[in-house]
């Protein structure tokens, strides 16, 4: 699988309401480079996902697995405070109706796929014989 980012509006207005939006487009083409987020906190069994942006701050994505085009999109939602305002506390409690309605329908993500300017990341190659029976013994 493939992984591809998409950027909310949401993300992109608190990344910059807390100065934050460098990071983000930074950790934005990361995921596409690196083709992974699996150091990134998961909240199972929602689809959401957690980056520290330091001590203060955190991104909250989320996962869409698109079955038919091999494709993880990792949509970028919003960037809370830790403590004060207590809005990231309140997604702990509940991530689903704190960030459920700006989750994004597989249709749109459809069609963001298909008008991207760059090209689609390369999938990583199957491993060969040798990488699979070191995966199976290390």
């Amino acid at each position: 699988m493939r992984y591809l980012s998409f950027m909310t509006e949401t993300c992109e207005r608190t990344a910059k309401k807390h100065g934050l939006s460098e990071e983000i487009e930074k950790l934005f083409k990361k995921v596409e480079t690196d083709q992974s987020v699996q150091i990134w906190d998961s909240f199972l069994p929602t689809p959401f996902i957690k980056k520290d942006l330091g001590k203060s701050f955190r991104l909250v994505c989320s996962k869409h697995p698109l079955e038919d085009e091999n494709i993880i999109v990792i949509a970028f939602l919003a960037c809370f405070p830790r403590g004060g305002s207590g809005e990231y506390e309140k997604f702990l409690n509940g991530p689903e109706q704190v960030l459920g309605k700006l989750l994004p329908e597989d249709r749109v993500l459809a069609n963001y796929i298909k008008s991207r300017k760059e090209p689609l990341p390369d999938p990583f190659p199957e491993p060969d014989e040798i990488e699979r029976i070191s995966l199976r013994y290390p």
